[in-house]
């Protein structure tokens, strides 16, 4: 839906609005909706529009990103307002929309706004603040800077007499270059500049040449402090002391000079109401309203290949200003640029970020037109943000215009007269100056004028964003064979080129960092095999070790990242095989004023404490079969056999909160009591004592108010295999442990009666459960037979089945009933849910899949993990193909639609077919797909959008199985950042929330990341912008960490 917009000219807002509301009324989906036991054709909702509308403005290229969701509904209701929409009543004429249900529909009548006769008065009575110059003295020492220019000026008139000049040609005289045409040649170089920048054919609808007051350009060129801020000579036209002040506390929060007074809590928000009631007080915009039109024609260039030309057009724009007018558009700039990229700025607003709040705010003191535009704040919006990000470079004086003015002057002052002191009052020529050049001088620079503008095409070759990988390697190819010097030029290495060739253009580039995160193809390898660190033994740690940072810590981040994983990866001489085996190590990195500190224990589990005290491994890990004690004699060693089964309690996979406390586990019935302040072992308590279970998954639901949501598999009617929600409440005002008062929610069916399915993670809405059941079964038989008889470990008991597909299921959460719908697609391996939530009638559940029925644990075996990168690589080869999909599950179905697509959500291409044997087959749409590269251990900010619509997720990015990158992904546009550094290895990222965040992604990542390259310090926690995946800190430790799984954040 990208649209360049309408081109440039006169009334361009009119134009844009009659564009937008056409796009709107051709491209807006309508379908029939049910309201109040009556259906409506051809309508939509208000929220269907929102979200419609919200992607075409963040598209457009007069709007462009920054555009938010609650400008869009404001623009509804301009539309509601002026009969481009109306509700299902066919009411209208009101601005009473609102983000929700409601229905709305298109009225027959044309929205399209007739455009008004240019006006054709004669503009030569434009005063603007011209008058205001008269109150600019030059008698001060700052006013030098202007009596030079023009001295500089009025010298190119009066040159030193040419003795043998006059005395070769004394009948001519020098002709007398006056102000008037000094005016007039800046006027006319600056309307060429404008003309050209703009592609207009004429400037005559949008600037008349009376608006450009040659006096106000050449005050705010010359009299300028070291920043770059004119100067005004009258105090009485400067922003008032105390609004001065109140800016500069702001701009250097909490550095400035001025705060050795004490302040008081929200002090900051009361300065920062100060700035903004004086600048909304303006009787006028600070870029004026006779420049409306001007600056609403340079939107179209605020897209990222024509940055350079939007920022020297606005040069040249904000040049025409009056000085007073100019000096204070500056200052505002400045501030809130700092604003906006200070960490340590609180919030100023409860209901809005920092920067939404500053566009918000002073757009409309910044631009806007005379008499009342319906697109005026989202035109105001694009430009102000435009203007923050580019303020240094925009405000910069643009020499080449005053080199021009003087080249021009200085070949006219040539130009000789037989009459004495003959005025020269032509006017400049329109488009052009010529003055006669050498053949040699015409040859250097066609030469010159030609490269340049070949390299400057190269340029938009490289930065084109809309070219794939693909077709730019094949333009730059093209180039390379046509213009070798220049190619070699810009890429004078290989190495240089394929640095460029790695970087897809779908993955963006961070903003801002301390640190700049190296990016590289999804396609990197790992010769040197530094991954092998992460399955290494290491000890733990008798007390926490202070961590080295680097960069700032955001001061609101205070609390503990708390993970756990494997540590112990031998007990004696007998190895651990599987990635899984390895005995549970629980880390925790402590965020307090700035400073980290980092420590480590093992868990104290029967599996550790008896291995560590026998010496061997005494208990059968997932892939590691535990052999009797050998120093028993054949008849203890036969009976052993016949105990009966010994289920671990190694809780190295997850660590989160039951009530007031934290427990460590693993995916038996087994969970660990720890002390998330000393990482000490507290209990073991066994979830078969308090409910029916045989084990439960490292993946809960927690909800906001501490409820906790677990699946395990269990024994069901006539001893088959069933699945059992089981709930926790939160603790109660009586301090009972909540474990003691567990509960089963519902049971869901088995497909197998005695082999269920691997659980690893379901899915929660705030009505529905979501249990996917796969073909990676478990075969009870052989897990009770087998184990005791023939020596077998948890991964001898897995089977596929080949012919089952997947099935899911769906169960009310609050009435615990199975809906009886049975929905079914192709096989899949799931272990972690990214989302699911409820949209109209449907169930969205979006997982992080891999292809086919054979287990992928089959390829986690140690031994392989740790071979070198081509074996690592062959392994992977074999192994089912990872894929981020979103499946659509409809809620209620009607036989009438038998072989129909059910779903009719507009924003997504998944389906689901009502077949004739009332099964509903899904087809999903994939929303992260890499060969061989997995989208895995997904994060979202789960406090505010588990279980509800959402855009962003977390990643950690799986090479072959290798984890090597983090990636945040838009499950929207399927827009993804990533963050890598060679020779780095992260772990799961771990979403923390800013405390007052308003925005879904405002917040930092947490990973621990080894890097085994890189010195003394080889282990380190990555902090990491949420936004845009750039980093905002480390924090560095002398130690290795290996691998760890999953953990939460603890806030303090």
């Amino acid at each position: 839906m990208a649209g360049p917009g309408p081109g440039p000219g006169p009334y361009r807002a009119t134009r844009l609005w009659n564009e937008v509301t056409r796009r709107f009324r051709a491209g807006m989906p309508l379908r029939r909706h049910r309201q109040r036991l009556r259906s409506h054709g051809s309508c939509f909702t208000a929220a269907e529009a929102a979200d419609w509308l919200h992607q075409v403005l963040r598209s457009h290229s007069s709007f462009g990103p920054d555009v938010s969701r609650q400008q869009t509904v404001q623009l509804l209701r301009k539309f509601l307002k002026n009969h481009v929409i109306e509700d299902i009543k066919g009411r209208w004429g009101a601005e009473n929309l609102e983000d929700n249900g409601a229905l709305y529909r298109f009225p027959p009548t044309s929205p399209v706004k007739l455009l008004p006769s240019p006006p054709r008065e004669n503009l030569g009575n434009f005063s603007g603040d011209k008058g205001k110059l008269s109150k600019l003295p030059s008698s001060s020492k700052r006013g030098l800077k202007k009596q030079e220019f023009l001295q500089s000026v009025e010298n190119l008139t009066r040159p030193k007499a040419d003795v043998a000049g006059e005395k070769k040609e004394s009948t001519l005289q020098r002709r007398e270059i006056s102000q008037e045409y000094v005016e007039e040649t800046w006027r006319n170089i600056i309307q060429i500049h404008l003309q050209t920048i703009l592609g207009l054919p004429s400037l005559e609808e949008v600037l008349q040449p009376a608006q450009i007051i040659p006096e106000f350009v050449m005050y705010n060129m010359s009299n300028t402090s070291r920043h770059g801020v004119v100067i005004l000579q009258d105090k009485a036209e400067d922003l008032p002391h105390w609004v001065l002040s109140a800016m500069k506390c702001l701009a250097y929060w909490p550095r400035n000079n001025n705060m050795s007074q004490a302040t008081y809590s929200g002090f900051e928000r009361d300065v920062f109401r100060t700035v903004a009631d004086y600048f909304l007080s303006l009787p006028e915009p600070l870029l004026t309203f006779e420049y409306y039109e001007l600056f609403v024609n340079i939107l179209d260039l605020l897209q990222p290949h024509l940055e350079r030309i939007a920022v020297e057009a606005l040069q040249i724009c904000c040049l025409l200003l009056p000085p007073p007018r100019r000096r204070k558009l500056q200052l505002l700039l400045r501030m809130v640029a700092r604003i906006s990229g200070n960490v340590d700025m609180p919030r100023l607003h409860d209901a809005m970020g920092n920067r939404s709040l500053l566009i918000q705010t002073f757009s409309r003191c910044v631009l806007r037109c005379a008499e009342e535009e319906d697109l005026d704040e989202l035109l105001s919006t694009r430009l102000l943000s435009f203007l923050m990000d580019h303020q240094q470079e925009i405000f910069q004086v643009p020499a080449y215009l005053q080199v021009a003015v003087q080249d021009h002057l200085k070949d006219m002052e040539k130009a000789q007269c037989k009459k004495e002191k003959e005025e020269i009052c032509a006017i400049l020529p329109t488009y052009s100056y010529c003055k006669q050049i050498t053949p040699q001088e015409f040859e250097e620079q066609k030469v010159s004028t030609s490269q340049a503008a070949v390299a400057e095409l190269l340029e938009n070759i490289i930065k084109d964003k809309n070219l794939s990988v693909k077709d730019k390697k094949k333009k730059l190819k093209q180039f390379q064979k046509e213009y070798p010097q220049i190619y070699g030029s810009r890429f004078p290495t290989t190495e240089s080129e394929a640095q460029l060739l790695e970087n897809k253009p779908t993955l963006k580039q961070p903003m801002l960092s301390l640190r700049k995160p190296k990016f590289r193809s999804l396609r990197v390898e790992h010769p040197a095999g530094g991954y092998k660190k992460l399955f290494e033994t290491v000890e733990e740690l008798s007390s926490p070790v202070t961590a080295h940072v680097t960069g700032r810590i955001p001061t609101w981040l205070r609390g503990s990242l708390l993970r756990c994983g494997p540590g112990l990866f031998e007990v004696g001489s007998e190895p651990f095989y599987h990635l899984f085996d390895g005995q549970a190590l629980l880390h925790k990195f402590d965020f307090k004023e700035g400073h980290v500190t980092y420590h480590r224990r093992f868990v104290r589990t029967d599996a550790y404490v008896r291995a560590m005290t026998e010496k061997r491994i005494v208990i059968t890990e997932f892939g590691t079969y535990a052999y009797p004690d050998p120093c028993k004699n054949i008849f203890s060693r036969f009976f052993t056999y016949f105990k009966g089964v010994e289920v671990t309690d190694n809780a190295l996979v997850n660590v989160y909160p039951v009530g007031e406390d934290y427990y460590a586990c693993t995916e038996t019935n087994f969970i660990t009591r720890i002390n998330p302040d000393t990482l000490e072992t507290i209990k073991q308590v066994d979830l078969c004592k308090y409910v029916s279970v045989n084990g439960a998954t490292a993946h809960p639901h927690i909800e906001n108010d501490g409820t906790v949501y677990n699946i395990g598999n269990c024994f069901g009617k006539n001893f088959s295999l069933a699945y059992n929600i089981i709930r926790i409440p939160p603790l109660q005002a009586d301090k009972e442990d909540p474990i003691n008062k567990s509960e089963v929610v519902v049971q869901f069916p088995c497909s197998d009666r005695f082999k269920p399915s691997y659980v690893h993670s379901f899915g929660l809405t705030p009505n529905y459960i979501v249990f996917v059941e796969t073909p990676v079964k478990i075969n009870l038989l052989k897990f009770l037979s087998s184990w005791s008889l023939w020596g077998a470990n948890y991964m001898d008991c897995f089977e596929s089945n080949e012919t089952m597909g997947v099935w899911l299921h769906v169960a009310e959460k609050k009435k615990g009933r199975l809906l009886n719908l049975k929905y079914r697609t192709s096989a899949f391996n799931l272990f972690h849910h990214i989302n699911t939530y409820e949209d109209n009638g449907f169930l969205i559940v979006d997982l992080c899949t891999w292809k086919g029925f054979e287990f992928v644990y089959n390829y986690l075996y140690l031994a392989n993990l740790r071979a070198n990168w081509d074996e690592v690589k062959r392994q992977a080869e074999k192994a089912p193909q990872p894929e981020a999909r979103r499946y659509v599950l409809p809620l209620s179905i009607d036989k009438a639609d038998t072989g129909k697509n059910l779903v009719t959500l507009p924003y997504t291409t998944a389906t689901a077919t009502l077949r004739s044997d009332e099964t509903i087959w899904l087809e999903p749409e994939v929303i992260f797909s890499g060969p061989r590269h997995a989208f895995e251990f997904p994060q979202i900010n789960y406090t505010k959008y588990g279980g509800k619509p959402y855009t962003y997720t977390y990643g950690l990015g799986l090479n072959h199985f290798v984890p090597d990158r983090l990636c945040k992904l838009n499950v929207k546009t399927k827009e993804t950042w990533v963050w890598q550094e060679p020779d780095a290895y992260p772990s799961e990222p771990i979403f923390v929330s800013h405390p007052d965040a308003l925005e879904e992604d405002d917040g930092v990542v947490l990973s621990i990341v080894i890097s085994p390259g890189t010195g003394p310090k080889p282990a380190f926690l990555l902090i990491l912008n949420a936004k845009d995946m750039s980093e905002v800190a480390r924090a560095e430790v002398e130690v290795n960490i290996p691998v760890t799984f999953h953990g939460c954040f603890k806030r303090a």
